[in-house]
Formats: structure tokens, sequence, C-alpha cells
């Protein structure tokens, strides 16, 4: 990867001016996250608020929805491929992370090394 390259994904893109929100063009409130003073204040607000909501409303309903063991338990086998011995992969875990992540609307960022 070149310093360009890298340098597009450390900054990131800009937003656009205009986004589309059920078929109508809108002015994109987002894009106050790409001024320089006022943008680190926003993003901060939007960060303490989302993540304090996730810690508290969002782990209560991951609790309430969390699958039963034996729905888990299946998946685990369905996955436990060749040749059948109770193990898996690292491929088969994380596509099995993968599937139980978005049954129960969770992420964790799992990745296969």
């Amino acid at each position: 990867m070149e310093f360009q390259e890298f340098d597009k994904v450390f900054h990131g893109k800009p937003r656009p001016y205009l986004t589309e929100v059920r078929g109508m063009t809108v002015p994109n409130l987002a894009k106050v996250h790409d001024l320089p003073l006022l943008g680190t204040a926003t993003k901060l607000t939007q960060d303490v608020c989302v993540d304090s909501y996730d810690w508290t409303v969002g782990a209560c309903l991951r609790n309430l929805f969390s699958m039963p063991e034996r729905e888990v338990r299946d998946k685990f086998d369905e996955y436990d491929k060749e040749p059948k011995n109770g193990k898996l992969s690292k491929k088969e875990i994380h596509r099995l992370m993968l599937i139980l992540e978005r049954r129960n609307g969770r992420s964790r960022g799992f990745t296969t090394q």
C-alpha cells in the first residue's frame, strides 16, 4: 500500500453535502462531523450518547433476546464439517461467529488470521 492509499484509508473520505432519504435529496446533517473543531465535539457527543445507550439498554436487550444454548449447539454442529470431531477450524469459527452475531444483532469484529 502506498502512502496516498494509506492516507485515504487513515483520514477517510469526506461525507457528501447531500444525501438521499426515502427518495428525496436532503442536506447531509452528518457533514458537520467533517468540520475541524466543531466536528470533533459533535463526534465526541455522538459517541458518548451511542456508547452509553449500547452499554445500558443495548446490553439489556442483548441479554433478553440472546440465543438459547440448544440453538447455538445446533449451529455449531452444522458448521463442524469434516471430520465431524467436535472441533472447528479458524475459518469455521469465523463464519459461525458472523452468523451468530447477525442473529443477535452484535458485532465484535472477529477476523481470521
